[in-house]
């Protein structure tokens, strides 16, 4: 017979962004590209540099703002279009949207006016040979301010972390299957110490298992013939001295596990 106690683990909510584009500075025009997410500077000026917004939606978001444990903004990088310069390593910093914007695959109308960024929640390292991997930053502050409701989701503005020097980055849009933008949000759990499980023979057909009442709300005591399971309560615990006490029958395998396991 063996005993043993399972504690709780974090849940993560990983969502796609519903809208995503970049915004291209020379002469204020709209973008022309939908599969891709440029963030570059063209150095001094800037006149050919590119800026992204990235919006998330949380309605219905089954973590609570004051649960909320971890929130990161996950990127896929790809090669940049070679008709618009090679790949320049460097970092992205990322800030608040302050303002609605609007855009359609149908429609890619932003201006360069559309991107306000208010405060600033870090630098998105892009190192030499990210082509073809994730790279990420964590978003917690700002995420749970807009599943709080303190600041409205407008979504992220990303840009070259100095537009005075060179940058050229390409993330994968909305619109690619499987590298869309993420937003990886994690519940906060506090770390469980598990009621420790004892267990012991009662003559020659019955066990008898003892665990403790404080810290034990919760915990579900189960059997099972095999660790694959299935497993089933065990009910009719009794309290004694500050202790959790239940006698139960070998099982006719003469061989079996228990468990405590908290959902």
């Amino acid at each position: 017979m063996l005993a043993c106690t399972l504690a709780a683990t974090a849940e993560t909510v990983t969502l796609n962004s519903t809208k995503a584009s970049d915004i291209y500075s020379y002469s204020d025009k709209p973008t022309s590209t939908t599969a891709t997410l440029g963030i570059n500077s063209s150095g001094p000026g800037s006149p050919h540099s590119q800026r992204t917004l990235i919006e998330f939606n949380l309605t219905g978001l089954s973590i609570p703002a004051a649960e909320i444990g971890s929130a990161k903004l996950r990127l896929f990088v790809i090669p940049p279009n070679p008709a618009y310069g090679d790949f320049v390593p460097g970092n992205a910093e990322v800030f608040r949207q302050t303002a609605a914007w609007t855009w359609t695959l149908q429609n890619p109308s932003l201006r360069w006016n559309d991107f306000k960024a208010g405060e600033s929640y870090g630098l998105l390292a892009v190192p030499a040979g990210s082509e073809g991997f994730w790279r990420e930053i964590d978003v917690t502050p700002l995420v749970v301010s807009w599943a709080s409701g303190a600041h409205p989701n407008y979504g992220f503005a990303l840009q070259s972390e100095s537009e005075t020097k060179s940058f050229n980055v390409s993330f994968a849009s909305t619109i690619v299957n499987g590298y869309a933008p993420q937003l990886a949000i994690t519940r906060a759990v506090a770390p469980a110490v598990p009621p420790v499980l004892t267990i012991a023979t009662s003559g020659a057909s019955s066990m008898v298992l003892h665990w403790p009442v404080a810290g034990s709300t919760g915990w579900v005591l189960q059997t099972s013939e095999t660790l694959a399971g299935p497993w089933t309560a065990v009910t009719g615990a009794t309290q004694s001295a500050g202790t959790w006490q239940v006698t139960t029958p070998r099982n006719s395998s003469g061989r079996g596990f228990f468990r405590l396991s908290k959902p």
